[in-house]
């Protein structure tokens, strides 16, 4: 055991795990990020048989997995079996008031790094694409649970997220797109910072009982003001957009933005196309919001409630 603590210590250690966190999904191959990562963490060994987290738990921290193998279990029943390039612990660091929702336990002799909750959010901070997979990865977990848990809705249902500068266009989308007989409900959410656990649980509820995400970018969720609150709002939103997509998948999703926006978003990050408005003149905005109208009314008709 002292010698797989010590694999990771001396200076060829250290580029060792630099080159293993790189292979992380969330890592994605980031020279930066991984070397990042290792300057905050520690080493974990878990002997084969022991086991790593506790169902229950209260602690927070993610643990990259670099050497073994670890099995997860949910209430007795194995749910998934983890190496190398994964990480667990990852729900507790979206929700860190939530108790630890799953056993994790050692197959073989297991070596993770580990970083808590705290250096995750710094390093989220600093380097922004972290939370766009995170949220993925998050949406993921919800479709996997849905696929045992969730029976599909006798009607369609549409979540539909915007900041507070966009909800008068979600309005009028939700109003176009969808009968006044409300064959399709629908319900619209007033985006902030998804950072939070309260937040964060109620994003996960929704998207646990929709079967679309539709996700409204407005032209003022663009500027940075001088605090900073529009690309907070416009981040929190394409952390949706990442959720919708892992919870949904991208035909269950529609990234409504302005057609000038050029910044990294879900459309590069997460391999979504989005349906572009213009704002002038007039004429053209209510072309394009037709257009978008028709394109989720036509994919909500054909798709219909998840199976």
């Amino acid at each position: 055991m002292a010698d797989l603590h010590q694999k990771f210590k001396s200076q060829t250690g250290h580029q060792t795990l630099v080159r293993k966190l790189r292979l992380n999904s969330l890592v994605n191959d980031s020279t930066e990020l991984a070397e990042d990562i290792a300057k905050h963490a520690s080493i974990v060994v878990t002997p084969a048989g022991c086991t790593l987290i506790d169902e229950g738990g209260e602690d927070d921290d993610l643990h990259f997995i670099l050497i073994g193998q670890l099995q997860v279990m949910v209430q007795g029943h194995e749910a998934a079996l983890l190496g190398p390039g994964n990480q667990v612990g990852e729900l507790s660091l979206v929700d860190p008031r939530a108790m630890r929702s799953a056993t994790v336990r050692a197959l073989t002799d297991t070596v993770t790094a580990k970083v808590s909750e705290e250096t995750f959010a710094n390093l989220a901070a600093k380097h922004r694409t972290l939370w766009r997979r995170m949220s993925q990865i998050l949406g993921n977990h919800l479709r996997d649970s849905n696929r045992l848990l969730r029976q599909p809705n006798p009607r369609p249902r549409v979540f539909i997220a915007s900041s507070p500068a966009g909800m008068p266009l979600a309005r009028a989308i939700a109003a176009e797109t969808f009968d006044s007989d409300h064959t399709v409900p629908t319900w619209l959410v007033e985006t902030g910072c998804h950072q939070d656990a309260s937040s964060l649980t109620s994003l996960a509820s929704a998207f646990t009982d929709a079967d679309f995400g539709v996700i409204v970018i407005a032209p003022d969720d663009c500027v940075r003001s001088s605090e900073a609150e529009n690309s907070v709002n416009r981040d929190a939103l394409f952390f949706e957009c990442g959720v919708s997509i892992g919870a949904l998948g991208p035909s269950r999703t529609f990234l409504v933005q302005p057609h000038d926006l050029v910044e990294s978003a879900p459309s590069t990050t997460l391999g979504l196309t989005p349906l572009r408005y213009r704002l002038d003149p007039i004429e053209d905005l209510k072309t394009d919001l037709q257009a978008i109208c028709l394109r989720i009314r036509a994919q909500v008709n054909d798709l219909r409630s998840r199976r």
